[in-house]
């Protein structure tokens, strides 16, 4: 079975670029009949990415050389199923289904939930997408083989406001990331009784609920240290002053795997509601466990209920504690290796291939 997974980046993004390379590494030590492309304005040469020909003359007409390559790489019968990461309000995709859907067998991959996401922003241009969206979407999810997407609610939520009327085949595909051939957890440098909390952002967005955690800290006695890594608002300057909180800002890898070596516990979300999500699959989460870190947030993960190593609690700085203490004595080794499993995007990778 061929597959082709492709999306479109305008201009590379760090994050989905890694994310790329890793599932087309993983395709290949795997042995899949799977091509990952990504479309864009990349200055880099690789089989993985096709430049945007010509200028970039803006959305319309970058959009319209994404899905005139496409159409051509379906012509040419090289794939029986391609995987679309969608995109909102457009329709040239609708179209492109539309006159693809007997050839082959097409799946949208979801990344979020469009309208929300959309809505978060306050812009007009953003609420006019999102008006777009609610009247395009619907109609390239009805003539579509199936949904991929990282978490079920959001699988679930995006076929049930499309009115999606005849059975869908729906899929999970949680993000993961390439565990090296190397090992991945990191050396153990825990030492004392106070509890060292680590919480990465590259900058700190209403969603990740530092605003909560600080709340929390507030009027707090306990003894612990708190690294914040990534850009905080200025907003919260006050609320920082306290000697059992550091600040690092932006820093290199290096320097977060060295504060991954004395940390207790990896922080992650605390304010997903505000997203009106409940699920979520986020590559930090990934990366501390792949380090030998635990992690504890406020929403759903993909793991199984009784998988030791994430915490999903309210947002209590006395909870988080605990929760540090009790895991105190677990090995970096152990926490890494019963979570390659649900992680490793090697595995997740020939699951969704066999499901397919």
């Amino acid at each position: 079975m061929s597959v082709l997974h492709t999306m479109t980046v305008i201009f590379p993004i760090k994050g989905i670029i890694e994310q790329v390379k890793s599932e087309d590494k993983a395709a290949r030590n795997n042995g899949l009949d799977w091509t990952v492309k990504s479309f864009g304005t990349f200055s880099n040469d690789s089989e993985i990415f096709v430049k945007q020909s010509g200028k970039y003359n803006g959305l319309y007409s970058f959009r319209k050389n994404y899905y005139k390559w496409l159409n051509e790489e379906v012509k040419n019968g090289f794939y029986k199923t391609v995987l679309l990461r969608y995109q909102p309000y457009d329709i040239g995709q609708f179209f492109f289904i539309i006159r693809n859907r007997k050839k082959i067998n097409i799946y949208l991959v979801l990344h979020t939930l469009a309208i929300q996401e959309l809505s978060s922003d306050k812009k007009l241009a953003s609420f006019a997408k999102a008006i777009l969206e609610m009247l395009i979407g619907p109609f390239s999810f009805n003539f579509v083989h199936g949904l991929i997407s990282v978490t079920k609610e959001i699988g679930d939520k995006e076929q049930k406001r499309s009115f999606v009327l005849r059975p869908l085949k729906k899929l999970l595909y949680p993000n993961g990331i390439l565990y090296n051939e190397n090992i991945m957890y990191v050396e153990d440098k825990r030492i004392g009784n106070i509890p060292e909390l680590l919480f990465i952002a590259s900058s700190f967005a209403p969603w990740h609920g530092l605003d909560l955690l600080l709340k929390s800290i507030k009027n707090n006695k306990s003894d612990f240290v708190l690294h914040l890594v990534g850009n905080v608002p200025d907003e919260f300057s006050e609320d920082i002053n306290d000697s059992r909180i550091v600040q690092h800002g932006i820093v290199n890898p290096s320097k977060i795997k060295e504060l991954t070596t004395t940390a207790w516990l990896g922080l992650s979300s605390f304010a997903h509601f505000r997203l009106k999500m409940k699920q979520a699959s986020t590559l930090k989460v990934r990366e501390y466990l792949a380090y030998g870190l635990p992690v504890y947030a406020t929403y759903e993960e993909s793991f199984p209920i009784d998988f030791p190593f994430f915490r999903n609690d309210v947002c209590s700085i006395e909870n988080i504690i605990s929760y540090a203490n009790l895991m105190r004595n677990e090995s970096r080794e152990k926490v890494s290796r019963l979570s390659k499993p649900f992680i490793d995007k090697a595995i997740l990778l020939n699951n969704l291939y066999n499901e397919l």
